[in-house]
């Protein structure tokens, strides 16, 4: 693998379920992305085009489960209103258009000149809220009503 470079290539897993230890284990394992064998055949290349954006994808199911996995962990913790006070208007702008599902590419056209830019914010805004990932920004954002501001 000498003299490759970039990314490392994004890992979308196809299963026929996923219990949550099996979901906590491939979490743990880096996936970028999980579909379902019971999802609609649309939304196996709609993962593969979301993973090659840079972007993430969920079975709905799957990502059922993932915010219940998180749930406990995210009552521990200050209240998602509060922790947004550590953001810009600019990085809420951002992590309100992710949260809505937005990827980066759209959150660019939507708010700033290139993609670079955006995942330069949403970088600062995963290490700010204190997340390892867009699935968790987007709970806290949901959780603190900023979704509702879009409607």
């Amino acid at each position: 693998m000498a003299g490759l470079s970039g990314p490392p290539p994004a890992l979308l897993v196809l299963a026929e379920s996923a219990s949550d230890g099996e979901l906590e284990r491939l979490l743990r394992a880096g996936i970028d992305g999980c579909v379902l064998t019971t999802d609609e055949p649309q939304d196996l290349p709609c993962a593969v085009y979301a993973l090659a954006r840079g972007d993430s994808w969920l079975s709905p199911p799957v990502a059922r489960r993932v915010l219940d996995l998180y749930r406990p962990v995210a009552r521990l913790t200050p209240p998602p209103h509060d922790r947004l006070t550590v953001l810009s208007n600019r990085e809420r702008e951002v992590l309100q258009l992710l949260a809505s599902g937005r990827s980066n590419a759209e959150i660019a056209a939507a708010l700033m000149p290139s993609s670079a830019t955006v995942k330069t914010h949403v970088s600062r805004i995963l290490g700010k809220l204190g997340v390892r990932d867009r699935v968790q920004a987007s709970v806290i954002a949901h959780r603190a009503g900023l979704l509702q501001i879009l409607h």
